[in-house]
């Protein structure tokens, strides 16, 4: 059985920043699908939920596999759901130890609007991440 491979865009991007590689992942046999949130109105656990639905739904049972781009990469890492079976993730670029460059901006208020909640996250993704999912 193939895994489907989930493509996941970086903060402020949509699904067609992932168009080429799901092109090319297609044009070799596999099946991928691009997902696309609202990287900017939600905090790092809420658009991890909101997208295991989706993906579940998507994989039907298969093996998931998935393809990600900077703050994807941390998305993934918050996708725990029983009914999605990770075999494989590439991460390209992921803020692991936080965004050097979001730290530098996050003082302006126009980084905080733009960005919103998962914006202010990738600062040091670990403890938001923790600390909203602590709050519910």
């Amino acid at each position: 059985m193939k895994p489907l491979v989930v493509l996941l865009h970086g903060l402020a991007r949509g699904r067609g920043s992932m168009a080429r590689l799901g092109a090319h992942l297609a044009a070799h046999g596999f099946d991928a699908r691009s997902y696309s949130y609202p990287s900017r109105r939600a905090s790092l656990v809420a658009l991890a939920r909101s997208l295991a639905d989706a993906i579940a739904a998507e994989a039907a049972g298969r093996p998931i596999c998935a393809v990600t781009h900077s703050m994807g990469g941390i998305v993934a890492r918050h996708l725990h759901d029983p009914r999605i079976a990770w075999q494989r993730i590439v991460m390209l670029a992921p803020p692991n130890q936080g965004s050097w460059l979001a730290r530098e901006l996050a003082a302006h208020p126009l980084y905080r609007w733009f960005y919103g909640p998962a914006g202010r996250e990738v600062l040091d993704p670990g403890l938001r991440a923790l600390e909203a999912s602590l709050r519910g």
